[in-house]
């Protein structure tokens, strides 16, 4: 609860009232003019108040009865209890340290019938235990006593305030625990009572645990006005018949108030029920019970309800008015069933989504909310308290479009460094805890890489749940649409028109900087590789590159394209490498010419040869396989072929070209007698370096002896491993 908020406005009326000292124990004459001579009770020091001239009774800490007689509240009089008997400004006093408490063993503790109005102030006061009989009232205000009741608690009364035709502003008081007389019998009610054109204002206070047959907290009787509750909280009270506070007539406007954790013996009933005018700002209203007319009972009268939190929100009347019926996210919230209770803390978590999404021009006059904090921190929260600080805020991750070849990546973004993070995927079933593996990289970073995809992740939905400071929030989900790498000409077709552009969709927009002939290596099997003078446009259009060969391919040539690591993508990230392969369409039947170079191409028998652009000059080279080993022959683009070094030793049958390494080098599979194929790794100049050998399993007899290889990608497989077949003479 607050302290010293309202005192802080009483400063200019202190200086210009009269001030008449209570101590108990004064050793002075109890003329009431300072701390040594003060009244030792009340009644005394109410006796030289006139009800015209400004008076302030300064009541210092202890126990006060008012058996005798009872305290009649007066106009221009202000009772303030809380001071420790040394103070000399009235904002110097702690009444919730100096506790000051008002009994009446017989009677109301304090009364009036009679016109009063609002400059009567009972301050700073504990009232408790007036409980001897089911009609025992802490204040009892009539007949037009216009009051005000501030800074003070009642607790373990059988009713703490009832008012007839008045109309009382009460302020940052406590009620707890009322309801009940000593025998324990439950009253009828147990915090306010309104009746007979009544009305109260209502402001920044606290009812839990109260009991009552009617309404435990608040009740606005049949033939009151209404009244207004501003940032007031309502919290585990309990009535065997009514709810928490019960509006039955008049108009009652609710402002950022929490109507929370309150239980009824009434099915229907729980937190709130009108059956007048009732209109809720800001506010929020949960766990009164099962369902939502245990938040809200709707009797015969009218509710407006706008920016606020309801659970079970349902009814049409609550909806499309900005309300919303999202878990509070109390810091401890209070469950319906355990009412009466005085437990709970109904502040807002970091992570609640309650958080400003408010009207600020709903909030009307409140200023400061239930702690005495700025009530404006950017938007107005729901609810009695403010956050102090900006809220747990994650900024979701956005759609990503993937496949075997594209790893993506998903990212949050949170306001506050020290969290956690833990990524989820819903393949249909709900959202589930990722964990780490080769496909799914840094499932506890604020960044989640998805790798290795394969077709059954399409529409998968991603999240983040990002936790700190006891709550954690779950971002936005994000979708994942695996999309091949499409090709045009299609990976393996054959009969590409030789005037075909190349075009690669990659599924995610590339670094533009990385595009080029070096890092999307095209090699003509006839032609050579197209270098960067023989392409006359590489364009992109967002994930699509394409390439625009100079001239055009040669009839029946096989055409590869090597995606390299070193193409990135535009949010980062190099490219998995990739190759694949299409055979341009078969020419006509028209005669060709060819002409003799008398050039002999090697000295050994010679058993398979394969032609492509070893050397990256966009030149057609020559590899040999043979007997006793391999030999390329690098073309001078006359017809004429300069000799490199052997390699490789036995008897080579055949020999096919391709890039194994997605490096836009073409390497070799070489088919030896042996039953092996021999996997040589180009430099880029035409130097091969034999890096493996792949045994066929069942071909070390000389009938299964291989006669050819094939090196074919498939672009289903998690990446662009090549995979190499090998036909023997039986089977494949």
């Amino acid at each position: 609860m607050r302290i010293g908020v309202v005192l802080s406005l009483l400063v200019l009326s202190s200086a210009q009232a009269t001030v008449i000292y209570v101590k108990s124990d004064a050793p002075g004459n109890q003329s009431g003019t300072n701390w040594a001579n003060a009244f030792h009770d009340v009644s005394g020091a109410l006796a030289l108040a006139d009800g015209t001239n400004a008076v302030e009774i300064w009541v210092a800490q202890g126990t006060y009865d008012t058996t005798a007689s009872s305290l009649i509240l007066r106009n221009a009089t202000g009772l303030y209890g809380g001071f420790l008997g040394t103070e000399t400004n009235l904002n110097q006093r702690n009444w919730l340290a100096n506790k000051t408490s008002l009994t009446n063993s017989a009677n109301y503790v304090v009364s009036k019938t009679g016109a009063l109005d609002s400059s009567a102030r009972l301050d700073g006061f504990y009232i408790e235990n007036h409980n001897a009989t089911a009609s025992s009232r802490a204040i009892s205000c009539s007949s037009g006593a216009n009051a005000t009741i501030a800074n003070c608690v009642f607790r373990n009364n059988s009713t703490a305030i009832d008012l007839f035709s008045s109309s009382l502003s009460i302020q940052n008081c406590l009620f707890e625990n009322n309801g009940r007389t000593a025998a324990p019998v439950t009253n009828a009610y147990g915090g306010i009572a309104i009746f007979s054109t009544g009305s109260a204002a209502v402001d920044h206070c606290i009812f839990r645990g109260n009991y009552g047959s009617s309404a435990t907290a608040l009740e606005f009787y049949t033939g009151s006005t209404g009244g207004s509750i501003l940032n007031c909280l309502f919290t585990g009270n309990y009535s065997s018949g009514g709810p928490a506070v019960d509006c039955s007539s008049g108009t009652v406007v609710i402002r950022n108030s929490t109507v929370a954790g309150n239980r009824s013996s009434q099915a229907t009933q729980g937190g709130i029920a009108n059956f007048s005018t009732l209109q809720i700002f800001n506010s929020i209203i949960w766990s009164n019970g099962i369902a939502e007319r245990n938040q809200i009972y709707q009797g015969a009268g009218t509710v407006t309800m706008s920016n606020s939190c309801l659970q079970f929100l349902n009814s049409a009347v609550f909806q499309n008015q900005n309300n919303v019926s999202a878990d509070p996210s109390f810091i401890s919230p209070l469950a319906s069933a355990d009412a009466p209770a005085t437990n709970g803390n109904f502040h807002l978590t970091t992570c609640s989504t309650l958080i400003n999404i408010g009207n600020n021009a709903f909030a009307g006059p409140i200023t400061l909310d239930l702690d005495g904090n700025p009530r404006f921190f950017g938007l107005v929260d729901l609810g009695v308290y403010e956050m102090q600080s900006p809220p747990l805020l994650v900024v979701p991750p956005a759609d990503q479009v993937g496949n075997s070849y594209v790893a993506v990546q998903f990212a949050v973004a949170a306001n506050n460094t020290n969290v956690t993070y833990q990524w989820q995927v819903n393949s249909g079933g709900g959202f589930t805890n990722l964990v780490e593996d080769a496909r799914d990289v840094g499932v506890t970073n604020s960044a989640l890489l998805v790798t290795n995809a394969i077709p059954t992740l399409n529409s998968n939905l991603y999240r983040c749940r990002v936790t700190g400071s006891g709550c954690f929030v779950d971002s936005l989900s994000a979708k994942y649409t695996y999309q091949s790498v499409i090709s045009s000409p299609a990976n393996g077709s054959a009969n590409a028109p030789t005037d075909s552009n190349i075009a690669i969709n990659f599924g995610n927009p590339l670094a533009a900087g990385t595009v080029s002939a070096s890092t999307l290596a095209v090699h003509a099997m006839q032609t050579g590789r197209l270098l960067g003078s023989a392409f006359t446009n590489i364009t992109m259009n967002g994930s699509v590159v394409t390439l625009d060969p100079a001239g055009h391919f040669k009839a029946g040539e096989r055409v590869f394209v090597s995606a390299t690591t070193n193409l990135q993508y535009l949010n980062g990230g190099n490219v998995s490498p990739l190759v694949w392969e299409f055979l341009t369409a078969a020419g006509t039947n028209s005669p060709g010419t060819f002409f003799e170079t008398k050039q002999i191409l090697g000295n050994a028998v010679l058993n398979d040869a394969a032609a492509g652009d070893l050397n990256g000059d966009g030149v057609v080279d020559v590899f040999l396989a043979g007997e006793g080993g391999n030999q390329a022959w690098l073309g001078r683009g006359d017809g004429t072929f300069v000799a490199g070094p052997p390699f490789g030793t036995g008897t080579n049958l055949n020999v096919v070209l391709g890039d194994l390494d997605s490096d836009g080098h073409l390497d070799a599979v070489v088919v030896n007698s042996a039953g092996t194929a021999e996997i040589w790794l180009n430099n880029g100049s035409g130097i091969f370096t034999k890096t493996a050998q792949i045994k066929s399993g069942s071909m070390t007899a000389a009938p299964h002896l291989p006669t050819a290889v094939k090196v074919w990608e498939m672009k289903t497989r998690p990446r662009s491993t090549p995979l190499i077949w090998m036909a023997t003479r039986r089977s494949t």
